[in-house]
């Protein structure tokens, strides 16, 4: 019930979802807009012995799975891989002490002076959004991003470390 509701509400996604499911079986891949070329690989159960009919179904079944969230995830890892590169190239020339501490597929963590705040977030912000541009149906995509700022590692700040992250922005 849930997806049949989602399907009526978003008829473009369900129709785009699936063709991405057609493209198990043909081609057998899908191009991502950044080029990367995602393979399925179900045709060749064909020629593979003793597997029963549970089994090819089974396999199908997730394939079709990834076949469809492959472009959203895919995308998403790309912009974020691309924001990495533009960071860092743009921190170099600005000569910015800001280091990357980790890369996730969705998110980027800076780790920076305070007193670099005013310009690494957004160039932070701008890496991940208006400088990493995709061409989607002819027309240019960015993706929106938000961005958190803290003194400590997965914890939030206190009244006191926003008033201090406050002085610097």
């Amino acid at each position: 019930r849930m997806i049949e509701s989602y399907n009526r509400k978003y008829p473009g996604a369900a129709l785009f979802l699936g063709h991405m499911e057609t493209l198990v079986t043909d081609p057998g891949y899908y191009i991502a807009a950044s080029g990367r070329k995602r393979r399925f690989f179900f045709t060749e159960l064909a020629s593979l012995d003793g597997l029963s009919d549970y089994t090819r179904r089974s396999v199908l079944s997730g394939l079709l799975r990834q076949a469809r969230n492959f472009p959203m995830q895919n995308l998403v890892a790309d912009t974020t891989s691309r924001a990495l590169v533009t960071f860092m190239e743009t921190r170099r020339a600005l000569g910015l002490q800001a280091k990357v501490m980790m890369l996730l597929y969705d998110a980027m963590t800076v780790m920076c002076p305070l007193e670099e705040l005013r310009v690494v977030i957004p160039t932070l912000e701008n890496c991940l959004t208006r400088w990493c541009p995709w061409k989607l149906n002819g027309r240019d995509f960015h993706f929106s991003t938000d961005t958190d700022i803290g003194l400590r590692w997965g914890v939030k700040p206190t009244v006191e470390e926003k008033n201090k992250i406050e002085q610097y922005l």
